[in-house]
């Protein structure tokens, strides 16, 4: 019953945030910002021969701005290449939500991508993510703090300012 909750919120909340998108024309979900969101984490991900930089997720749970209680939502995106979805070709890979109550939110991350190519199963991995990331594709996480009206005004006002 929990993971149906959750996988229905999840869905939901991804259907609400892509009429936003939609609704404000100028928005654009790899762009600057959505009405009540605002980009606090821009990185890219990529791993090569070389250097497996998967580090950088492990990296977040040290964050100070992830911290405890804080509430983010979170878009994976293919950089270099598209997706075949049914209506139209797209980028985003998974759209998630995220706030931890006991522990920094940053952790989670870290867990999203399995740490070789051939092991997973955990609950925190994420499938998809795993397989374009041990394939080579190049992945961006945009995190996005969630802001109440109050917070909003205040963000605008500073920025006018």
């Amino acid at each position: 019953m929990r993971r149906w909750l959750l996988v229905w919120s999840i869905a939901v909340f991804g259907i609400r945030l892509s009429v936003e998108i939609k609704r404000h024309k100028s928005l654009h979900p790899f762009g600057t910002r959505l009405p009540n969101m605002i980009l606090n984490i821009d990185i890219c991900i990529q791993q090569s021969n070389e250097t497996s930089n998967r580090q950088n997720l492990l990296a977040l749970s040290g964050d100070s701005s992830l911290g405890v209680g804080t509430n983010f939502v979170y878009i994976y995106s293919l950089v270099d290449e598209s997706v075949n979805y049914p209506n139209k070709e797209g980028k985003v890979v998974y759209i998630g939500k995220t706030g931890r109550t006991k522990e920094p939110t940053g952790k989670r991350f870290g867990q999203h991508i399995s740490t070789t190519a051939d092991k997973g199963g955990d609950l925190g991995t994420i499938y998809a993510l795993s397989r374009y990331y041990w394939k080579g594709s190049k992945l961006r996480l945009q995190i996005f703090s969630m802001r109440n009206e109050k917070e909003i005004q205040r963000f605008q006002h500073q920025r006018v300012t």
